[in-house]
């Protein structure tokens, strides 16, 4: 059964999709040479920027699908993900789901709109768990279902976090978010840690945040 990673923070440009994409890289290296789901990592991109599908599907990433990951979030009843997950150009044993910024624009218009609209990521890879070892999600920069799906479907939570005032600035604000999540959805879910990025160690003011973070 897979462990689930969502990489979040209500803050952009404090490099989650570079946390998430090094992550399922790195998961998939060292999983190498293991045969079978145990070996397998998939990706899921919840943000509609699409960066981190550009960096493990290359040129692929514009491809159209008839169906990809916002047919998962809004359509009813939704298509089978088994048969949308992609193999990244990278690695044989990291996967992705495919997906595309209007279709996710659209996605994040019509969640508040839909029955269970908290719930439909989990449902869906509820099916796949069982085919990798890790699902790694990235989240967009902001409160909305978007986030709140990729919170709900995950069992840990990796939360990167800039070496500023302004960069921790949104934690209270995204503990407040997993709060309500464990007390509607999942009780379970847990914070994995708190990364430390764009770190500039000899600032008195990277120094202070380091210590308050441990």
């Amino acid at each position: 059964m897979a462990v689930i990673i969502t990489i979040a923070n209500e803050k952009g440009g404090v490099g989650k999709t570079t946390t998430a994409v090094n992550l399922a890289a790195g998961l998939a290296l060292r999983l190498e040479g293991t045969t079978g789901p145990a070996g397998r990592v998939l990706l899921v991109d919840m943000d509609p920027q699409g960066h981190a599908l550009l960096a493990v599907s290359f040129d692929k990433h514009k491809e159209i699908f008839p169906s990809n990951l916002s047919s998962l979030l809004i359509e009813t009843p939704p298509p089978a993900v088994q048969r949308m997950i992609q193999r990244s150009e990278h690695h044989p044993n990291l996967f992705y789901v495919p997906s595309d910024r209007d279709s996710m624009i659209k996605a994040a218009r019509e969640l508040p709109t839909l029955m269970a609209n908290e719930t439909r990521l989990q449902k869906a890879l509820a099916a796949v768990q069982k085919e990798f070892a890790y699902i790694v999600i990235d989240t967009p920069p902001n409160t909305g279902d978007l986030l709140i799906n990729a919170l709900v479907a995950a069992d840990l939570v990796l939360i990167p976090v800039e070496t500023s005032y302004l960069g921790v600035s949104g934690l209270i604000e995204l503990q407040r978010t997993i709060d309500q999540i464990k007390a509607h959805f999942r009780p379970e879910l847990k914070i994995f840690g708190y990364l430390p990025t764009l770190c500039e160690e000899a600032r008195s003011e990277a120094q202070e945040i380091l210590t308050e973070l441990q």
